[in-house]
């Protein structure tokens, strides 16, 4: 009854019309289009531009209808919400009560299926189910809604029941839900709401693979309360935290208190980690407060680390203070990157103790650093340090000092007992100092070097020093470059010497270094000199390096167009255009001549660094000048040719290298070797570790039969084994004036790991001119350790007499007995006898009546017995003892005289038979005995030089007067430089008319022919003269 409809239900309505169609049989048919402009329906919703059609079918009371209808309107709202472009198919029957079933959407996004019961206005239910849509577009059709809603997005499905005078039941199944930036990919809500004042009460899950939230929460008069636990809930991306780059993991529980305009959250619970711009905290335990638009965390790592943040929004404001002890550095990395990665790219903190502020205010900051005895990596040197860091970074100051140590340093095997360092970084201006001292390598190393960086201007300085000894060696380096941090050169100064002061090499190099896009360095000078000994020397010519560092890849050029190394004089090894290159994978050195011992070309030399593979070939001969040069010895006339190949492994160049060396026509000559050797056939094998050598020679000089040499050698390189064969025949040889003669022998030897043995046989046939005062010369006491491992065994005997000669005299000798001990220590057992021989001894000639030296361990013991005849007096001299310095002489003589008077007659053998009876020979046999040990004395066959070898010049001035008789006196002089003397001079005997004065004298010789002299004599008197020393001849 549309008249009896209450007009304060209707607003204003336009553009009615009603179409019907008829009545049948007391039922109302009929089709019906409403338009209204605004229409006010029930309980405060409003709709705008409504239209409404359909069928309808009632009987004439209405008790009895149904109908189909569609309704549209551009907005539906109340007092919370407004939507636009409602859109609504319903069906509506009325069969003792009202049932309204249809299908609505809003806006185009959100749909739903409802039915609606309507018996009274006070019993009313709706059921809608399939409420299908998102949150944001539900969302931004409230009016009044809180801030932190724009950040609720999801997929959703819901049920929703609601009664007159009850609340709204809803059931909702999210699909991918961002509540508050924290993501779930599947969520189940119930909510009871009441639709006058919006209080409500939900609880849910919300849940990923592997974490999940459990919520019950509940809103009266606008106040929150609830609580939650959750697992594994990623809030870096929470809205009130995302501005500050905090990222956290976090598993725990809480309470959710406050209102709806400002909710309120305090949890509690383990992070995984704690993160803010790189830096990094892993398992945390955590305290999570937000109230007022302000956060407030506290996170500790085990006992180690301890952060509290604080972050308040309008206007942003973030203070972050952590305190760190013993903490692992590493989650103090990424951040220390962000602030400058170039440099924490090789700096990696490993344990830090200190504290870091981080203040932020809107968009200014200031970061507080204060580290101290953290141990910090420095990656290129693989060393850990124990450093200090303390300074402030902002916007627009940044002030960084510090310094580090470290004892006991290593890299690559090599020490250095201490090192320091102090640095400091204030703006666009950088410095840093190292020092250096002590390393078990070296027996004194000390090193010093000082950076200074201009970054604003891009301007670098450098200087270094660096010194260090090692055996016999002390090398010394400094220099100094100077430029833009990408473009400098410099000098480096170099000086290498052994200990004693002599310089092996000493030069200034020059050395440029590009770094725009590359890194490019040139190392070069004009001429480099090496002189590692006094007769080694090397010169390279014009040498320079070369490095080019790309992003991937670096390379190293090496050049010198010559390289010479010589020894004295001798050019042994001459390189000639030696290009080389090394870059990641490999060296290579591009083909380049060679003379020296060899004369050829390397035709291939390659190496790979990371499969360690070795490629050479070389091809060439021996160059005989060279050879002759190096051996002196030994001169060398001929050819030999060499072959080298080689591809594998490096540690298996020499077991698996082959190298063949080869001739037939050499010809040697040495000073050693009478005549000429040609070696008919010399070839050297080197194949899988095994080197064999056959040589085969003759000397064509022997005129009974050649001289023959034959060798065979053949070594293991990998075992350290040497099996050698040697057979000599009739071979002569000398040895510079003292031996000529033949020598035959057949020797073996044995070597593995340094230890051998020789041994065989030796036979010599010759002439040995042997003067005694070569018995004087000591062995050198100096021993090679090497040849003390390697023992003799070998026979040695003469098969024909050996004649010895000398300026004592002749004889002919047999030799016999073994040589044992070492190479460095031999030990000849055997004896030398002479079997015939004369001697000069005391200005007479003496035959040989036997002599016998046994040497036993090297100790040689003589017997033998010397004769002469002096005027009528047969002279007798028997010899004992260890010579040379350990003889007994026993003098005897037919007819039987003294010692005294022996001595005389031997040293006056040219005295007149009338004057042996005489004093003088007494006299003088008593001076003589008191100035020598006539017992022991060495004997000397210059007896001309010395008396005795007492290095005294005897002298005996004898004066015969009728009547007086003879009246003699002996003057003694000795040298004790070369122009200083000393004299003494006795009388022999006294006179009766006048009395002989003895006197000493001293002297310098001032030329050849002029000394100037003192004398001191016995009666108290002094003297001083010159003495005038010229020929005479007449």
């Amino acid at each position: 009854d549309i008249e009896n409809i209450e007009s304060d239900k209707i607003g204003t309505i336009d553009n009615v019309s009603l179409d019907l169609a008829g009545f049948f049989d007391n039922k109302l048919v009929s089709d019906v289009s409403f338009n209204f402009y605004t229409a006010y329906l029930f309980n405060g919703y409003f709709l705008k531009d409504f239209s409404l059609k359909g069928k309808f079918r009632a009987n004439e009371n209405f008790t009895d209808y149904k109908g189909r209808f569609y309704l549209t309107s551009s907005k539906f709202e109340n007092t919370f919400f407004r939507f636009n472009n409602l859109n609504s198919n319903f069906y509506i029957e009325n069969n003792g009560k009202a049932t309204i079933k249809g299908t609505l959407s809003l806006n185009q996004k959100l749909k739903l299926n409802f039915v609606s019961k309507i018996k009274t206005k006070q019993d009313l239910s709706i059921i809608v189910k399939n409420i299908n849509g998102k949150f944001e577009n539900i969302i931004l059709a409230l009016k009044q809604k809180p801030e932190w809603l724009k950040n609720l997005k999801g997929r959703f499905l819901a049920n929703l029941n609601y009664k007159t005078g009850k609340n709204i039941d809803v059931e909702v199944n999210v699909k991918d839900l961002n509540l508050l930036g924290v993501k779930f990919y599947n969520s189940f809500v119930n909510l009871v709401f009441n639709p006058k004042n919006l209080d409500f009460k939900a609880k849910g899950k919300l849940f990923n693979e592997n974490s999940y939230i459990n919520l019950l929460v509940q809103s009266k008069n606008k106040n929150l309360y609830g609580k939650l636990d959750y697992e594994n809930i990623d809030i870096s991306n929470l809205v009130w935290i995302k501005r500050a780059k905090i990222r956290t993991v976090l598993s725990g529980k809480g309470e959710i208190y406050g209102s709806l305009t400002s909710p309120k959250f305090n949890l509690s619970g383990k992070g995984k980690f704690f993160e803010y711009k790189k830096l990094y905290i892993p398992n945390v335990d955590y305290e999570f407060l937000y109230e007022n638009k302000k956060i407030s965390i506290v996170a500790k790592h085990k006992r180690n680390i301890k952060s509290l943040v604080y972050i308040a929004f309008k206007p942003f404001d973030l203070k972050l203070d952590i305190q760190a002890k013993k903490a692992e550095g590493k989650y103090l990395q990424e951040f220390l990157n962000e602030l400058n990665p170039k440099l924490f790219a090789y700096i990696k903190p490993k344990e830090v103790n200190g504290k870091l502020n981080i203040n932020v205010l809107n968009k200014d900051f200031k970061i507080n650093l204060d580290f101290v005895n953290s141990k910090v990596l420095l990656s290129p040197i693989e060393n850990v340090f124990i450093a200090n860091l303390k300074g402030t970074i902002s916007r627009n100051n940044l002030v960084l000092t510090g310094n580090f140590g470290k004892k006991n340093f290593v890299f690559k095997n090599f020490y250095i007992k201490d090192i320091q360092g102090n640095f400091k970084l204030k703006n666009k201006n950088f410095s840093l100092s190292v020092f250096a001292r002590d390393s078990k390598n070296l027996d004194s190393f000390f090193a010093n070097f000082f950076m200074s960086m201009d970054i604003a201007n891009n301007i670098l300085d450098t200087n270094f020093s660096l010194s260090g000894e090692k055996l016999n060696y002390h090398i010394a380096l400094s220099g100094n470059t100077r430029g833009e941090i990408k473009n400098f050169n410099g000098t480096i100064n170099y000086a290498v010497l052994k200990k004693n002061g002599y310089l092996i090499s000493s030069d200034k190099l020059n050395i440029n270094v590009n770094a725009n896009n590359n890194i490019y360095a040139k190392v070069f000078k004009d001429k480099i000199r090496l002189s590692f000994q006094p007769k080694v020397k090397i010169y390279l010519e014009a040498p320079q390096i070369e490095v080019f560092i790309e992003e991937n890849n670096k390379s190293l050029y090496f050049f010198s167009p010559d390289i010479k190394i010589y020894k004295s004089k001798i050019k042994i090894l001459n390189l000639i255009g030696l290009l080389a290159k090394a870059d990641n994978k490999k060296f290579v050195a591009y083909p380049f001549f060679h003379s020296g011992i060899f004369k050829g070309q390397v035709e291939t030399l390659r190496y790979w660094f990371s499969s360690k593979r070795l490629q050479v070939k070389a091809r060439g001969k021996l160059n005989k000048q060279a050879i002759s040069e190096v051996l002196q010895i030994l001169s060398v006339d001929g050819n030999a040719q060499y072959a080298l190949n080689y591809d594998g492994k490096v540690d298996k160049f020499i077991s698996e290298a082959n190298l063949k060396i080869y001739s037939n026509n050499l010809k040697l000559k040495s000073s050693y070797i009478i005549g000429i050797v040609h070696v008919k056939d010399l070839i050297a094998y080197l194949n899988n570790g095994v080197l064999n050598l056959k040589l085969s020679a003759e000397d064509n000089l022997a005129l009974l039969s050649k001289g023959n040499i034959d060798l065979y050698a053949t070594s293991y390189i990998n075992k350290k084994q040497v099996y050698a064969y040697a057979e000599i025949s009739n071979l002569p040889v000398r040895y510079l004036s003292l031996f000529k003669g033949n020598v035959n022998s057949i020797l073996n030897l044995e070597l593995k790991n340094s230890k051998g043995k020789i041994s065989g046989q030796i036979l010599l046939a010759g002439n040995l001119k042997l003067n005694v005062s070569s018995l004087r010369k000591k062995a050198p006491n100096n021993k090679n350790r090497n040849l003390e491992k390697i023992k003799l065994n070998i026979k040695i005997s003469s098969y024909l007499p050996i004649y010895i000669y000398g300026d004592w005299g002749e004889a002919y000798a047999e030799i016999k007995g073994n040589l044992t001990g070492s190479l460095a220590s031999p030990i000849f057992n055997g004896e030398i006898t002479i079997i015939y021989g004369k001697i000069s001894y005391m200005k007479n000639r003496f035959n040989i009546d036997f002599a016998n030296i046994k040497i036993s361990n090297n100790i040689p013991f003589l017997t033998a017995r010397l004769s002469t005849v002096v005027a009528t007096t047969h002279i007798f001299i028997n010899i004992s003892g260890n010579p040379p310095d350990d003889l007994t002489f026993n003098f005897s003589s037919t007819p039987p005289r003294s010692k005294e008077e022996i001595m005389a007659i031997l040293l006056l053998r040219n005295t007149p038979n009338t004057l042996e009876n005489i004093p003088v020979f007494t006299a003088f046999g008593k001076l003589i005995r008191s100035v020598l040990p006539l017992d022991k004395f060495l004997f000397s066959g210059d007896a001309e030089s010395t008396f005795f070898n007492t290095g005294f010049d005897i002298t005996i001035a004898p004066r015969y007067s009728p009547t007086e008789g003879i009246v003699a006196t002996i003057y003694a002089k000795r040298d004790i430089t070369r122009r200083i003397f000393v004299a003494l001079s006795k009388p022999i005997s006294q006179t009766t008319s006048q009395t002989l004065v003895g006197w000493y004298e001293g002297g310098y010789r001032m030329t050849q022919s002029i000394s100037l002299f003192t004398r001191f004599y016995e009666d108290g008197t002094n003297e001083l003269g010159i003495i005038f020393n010229l020929p005479f001849d007449f």
